[in-house]
């Protein structure tokens, strides 16, 4: 026993999704006990297709794809094409071309609308800052009526 006894507090359960010390600064993290095996017994029915005794028992089982949340990604969608088991009939082809017609006729649109806006900005900057060339312009037509004489006596 230690010179020191702090006294036990129980404070019950944590709520769900409770970390502690996320406040300063500490992450969850999930390992593999946490999980469980990495592979169902075998002859289970939740056994893999392939895995000793799932073929024997007749319990090769289809996976159905998950299209809840934790397989979306904000960026991508999900991973796997919603549609792809499907097969295209000429109504589908015919939606296709259209589609596609659609998307050139609005790139060409947008491609008008995007090389207006860079000229009107490009006009835009070129009011606030002139080249060079055009700063000295109007000194570059004042020298047209600079007499030989004058123009010899100008310093190098």
């Amino acid at each position: 026993m230690s010179t020191y006894d702090a006294p036990r507090t129980d404070f019950g359960q944590p709520p769900p999704g409770y970390v502690a010390g996320l406040g300063r600064g500490a992450v969850g993290f999930t390992t593999r006990s946490d999980i469980g095996p990495a592979q169902a017994p075998s002859g289970g029915v939740d056994a893999p297709p392939g895995f000793a005794g799932a073929a024997a028992a007749g319990a090769e089982k289809k996976t159905a794809t998950n299209y809840g949340d934790a397989n979306f990604d904000k960026f991508s969608g999900f991973n796997e094409n919603l549609f792809g088991g499907g097969r295209m009939d000429a109504e589908d082809i015919e939606a296709d071309k259209v589609y596609a017609a659609i998307d050139r006729r609005m790139d060409s649109k947008r491609k008008l609308r995007r090389e207006e806006r860079v000229k009107k900005e490009i006009e835009e900057y070129r009011k606030k800052r002139p080249k060079i060339q055009e700063q000295f312009r109007d000194l570059k037509r004042e020298l047209n009526g600079l007499s030989e004489a004058d123009w010899e006596s100008i310093p190098e």
